[in-house]
């Protein structure tokens, strides 16, 4: 098995990655980092899903998002 850790922020890689997991590949733990514009970890603590009234100017221009749509598709 591997553990996978993946930079995120609407959660897609990770998601798909679950998935995979789901149907079989040998995935052992996955593991999603976040920046300061943290709305999956938001979510996923609180089980709130809210745009923050700001999004910080970060390194990582890829995960600064404010809606995580692919987290939903595995919470329903």
């Amino acid at each position: 098995m591997v553990d996978i850790i993946l930079p995120t922020g609407a959660m897609g890689n990770i998601a798909g990655g679950y998935m995979a997991k789901k149907m079989g590949l040998p995935i052992g733990k996955l593991c999603a980092g976040v920046n300061i514009n943290d709305i999956s970890h938001r979510v996923i603590e609180s089980g709130k899903f809210y745009k923050s009234d700001k999004m910080e100017k970060t390194l990582s221009d890829a995960i600064n998002i404010q809606v995580v749509r692919p987290i939903l598709h595995l919470l329903v």
